[in-house]
């Protein structure tokens, strides 16, 4: 999170830092008065800084989905390993204990606050857009098919994240060190036989 420049911005990054791990450990339901207790102030100062608490969950939505994203920059010569950079990136952020309780967070809430919807999409969609980048490049080098990048981007996603992210919803643990770069490195070589030109 940014250094404050003044007490007022100091105050409000300790509430929205406060309701970050309020509503991580309780959803939605944290109260009001645990989050400020939490960041040192009284209630009235938080309602100073955001209107009601669906206001900060959205802005502590915001931020966590903010956080998800991933540079996709540096050394793009070789395919095959920003690829596995990428996955091992992405899961290490998505399918840790914190991403999942996140994800929970997001999903159990919905329907109350259809606001967080559009922002998880939001960093699904900035992350694609990255991962499409990254393959219309290789595609223009002949390295993969010049098909369809956006379709190639979410197959790739969804390989990376979504069957390990339902073993993780329920409480299977993540895979860690050689087990994990094996499991990545997999999903990439399938990706890559599927989209070889």
């Amino acid at each position: 999170m940014a250094t404050p420049n003044s007490s007022g911005s100091d105050c409000r990054c300790r509430l929205i830092e406060a309701a970050t791990r309020a509503f991580l450990e309780e959803g939605y339901r944290a109260s009001i008065d645990r989050i400020a207790a939490k960041a040192g102030v009284a209630r009235q100062t938080l309602y100073n800084n955001f209107a009601n608490k669906e206001e900060l969950f959205t802005e502590v939505g915001q931020l966590l989905a903010d956080s998800v994203t991933v540079d996709l920059a540096g050394d793009l010569e070789d395919l095959r390993q920003t690829l596995i950079r990428f996955g091992l990136t992405i899961r290490g952020k998505l399918l840790s204990d914190e991403g999942i309780r996140i994800f929970r967070s997001f999903v159990a809430e919905y329907t109350q606050i259809p606001e967080l919807g559009a922002l998880r999409q939001r960093a699904h969609d900035t992350l694609c857009s990255r991962v499409k980048a990254v393959i219309s490049r290789f595609a223009g080098t002949g390295q993969l098919r010049d098909e369809d990048p956006e379709f190639a981007a979410q197959m790739l996603m969804s390989m990376l994240l979504d069957a390990d992210r339902h073993q993780r919803l329920a409480d299977i643990p993540a895979l860690t060190g050689k087990k994990e770069t094996q499991r990545v490195e997999r999903i990439v070589d399938c990706f890559l036989r599927a989209f070889s030109p």
